[in-house]
């Protein structure tokens, strides 16, 4: 399993010029949770959520924004253990509470959309 997730990834899905770059390490991330190579612990996790929240901070068409954000939900999809997902929605969560404050008015409703969509995650699984 990846030991403190490659700060190399995490620079690539917060890098701020580069879309291609960024929907590589979105990729690249999705891979690595689909193959069960993530340490669901406190430092990669929160390493993670930084790097998705910048990735998704930078989003700026509403078409690329649904897409990246079904892609960001769809992750705990993947997710084999129950306690992992609970770790994932948890710091999905905890990221979101850490930098409220700084989003601003032209980027609150793609916020608020992302966590609907979470949240619709969450509840279909607790379904199942």
């Amino acid at each position: 399993k990846l030991d403190i997730m490659s700060k190399d990834l995490i620079k690539r899905l917060s890098h701020s010029s580069e879309q291609p770059i960024r929907d590589a390490a979105v990729e690249e991330l999705h891979g690595l949770i689909k193959t069960n190579q993530i340490k669901f612990e406190d430092l990669q996790l929160r390493m993670v959520f930084e790097g998705i929240f910048f990735c998704f901070w930078h989003s700026d068409k509403p078409k690329y924004q649904d897409e990246l954000s079904s892609k960001i939900t769809g992750f705990m999809n993947d997710i084999e253990s129950e306690e992992d997902k609970l770790m994932w929605n948890r710091y999905f969560f905890k990221c979101l509470c850490l930098h409220w404050n700084r989003i601003d008015n032209w980027r609150i409703n793609k916020y608020l959309a992302l966590i609907r969509k979470q949240l619709v995650v969450v509840f279909s699984q607790l379904k199942a």
